[in-house]
């Protein structure tokens, strides 16, 4: 178990997470993604690449630098859980940031791997 994140590091910057933040890790690289079916009733898998995925992310800080990283790839991504590390070159992916005026924490977003699979450490 990987435990809460403690803190997100995008390209450099720094940013605080709520404590409530229950964010999830997908690996990726390669994996059984279906299978086949044979006449004789055999079957056997098939493989392909899925990109490592850092999902249902929320960060409290600065919106203008977070809005300068949208749109571009490959930023290096660190996210820091209570006891895992997971890193990769990535990009933020959401339909439309959304920040509380209230709070100003973010509503959830992802960071999907340019380079593979998330290194976990």
């Amino acid at each position: 178990m990987a435990g809460y994140l403690k803190s997100l590091t995008i390209d450099g910057h720094k940013f605080a997470v709520p404590s409530d933040c229950e964010a999830k890790f997908h690996i990726g690289g390669e994996q059984n993604t279906g299978s086949v079916t044979f006449g004789d009733g055999t079957s056997r898998a098939t493989k392909g690449m899925v990109a490592g995925k850092m999902e249902g992310l929320q960060v409290d800080g600065d919106i203008d630098i977070l809005k300068s990283l949208l749109g571009r790839e490959n930023l290096p991504v660190r996210a820091e859980t209570d006891d895992r590390s997971y890193t990769c070159d990535g990009m933020i992916v959401v339909e439309s940031l959304n920040i509380s005026g209230k709070t100003r924490i973010t509503e959830p977003f992802d960071i999907i791997s340019n380079s593979g699979g998330l290194k976990c450490g």
